[in-house]
């Protein structure tokens, strides 16, 4: 793959990137840094339900405290780190539930896995619904890829007013200030995403 985009980057004018650190991994790659152009993704402005509303409509209590991860169930994505962490901030926080909207190829996998740690009344696993109209639901938001470009469900997160916990993939450093509107943490560290969101 790295050898078809330098194949392609000789070929053209410029090279988009959408965020800093795609521009960074490209230059790595070796294309030419002049051609490198960082156009951020954006999103247009969200309607969104009232709080108490999307809370209800989830079977969720006022006091519950809902971590939310919004992605395909993938290896890349690492919904198996989330899970693991999920469960490690279960047994500090009673009240820690998780949503996780998203299907894809680990979707047996995930909901096994849920069964192996114990979390079955804690995770509700919606599939392919819209997202955004359930954030207003969430406490904060959690991303656990293993890598991205600039991941639109970051956006949609500060769209919200949710602080993340997100891992140090492209995009969330152009997303979140460390300690001031979220945490970024190592990729595969369950120890990282508990340990900050202490």
């Amino acid at each position: 793959m790295a050898g078809l985009s330098k194949w392609l980057a000789r070929r053209t004018a410029a090279v988009i990137a959408v965020s800093d650190d795609e521009a960074i991994h490209a230059h790595g790659l070796g294309i030419d840094p002049h051609k490198v152009h960082v156009v951020p993704n954006g999103i247009e402005n969200l309607q969104l339900r009232p709080r108490p509303e999307v809370r209800s409509r989830l079977g969720l209590s006022p006091d519950d405290f809902v971590i939310g991860f919004v992605g395909r169930l993938a290896p890349q994505k690492a919904p198996d780190i989330m899970l693991d962490a999920f469960a490690a901030v279960c047994r500090k926080q009673p009240a820690a539930r998780l949503v996780m909207i998203g299907s894809g190829p680990l979707d047996e996998e995930t909901r096994r896995h849920i069964e192996r740690i114990g979390l079955n009344t804690r995770v509700k696993m919606l599939g392919d619904v819209a997202a955004v109209p359930l954030m207003p639901a969430f406490d904060v938001f959690c991303l656990s890829s293993r890598y991205e470009g600039m991941p639109y469900v970051l956006l949609e997160a500060l769209a919200v007013g949710l602080p993340i916990v997100g891992t140090r993939v492209g995009g969330t450093t152009m997303c979140v200030e460390d300690g001031w509107n979220g945490l970024i943490v190592s990729p595969d560290s369950i120890n990282g995403i508990v340990g900050r969101s202490r």
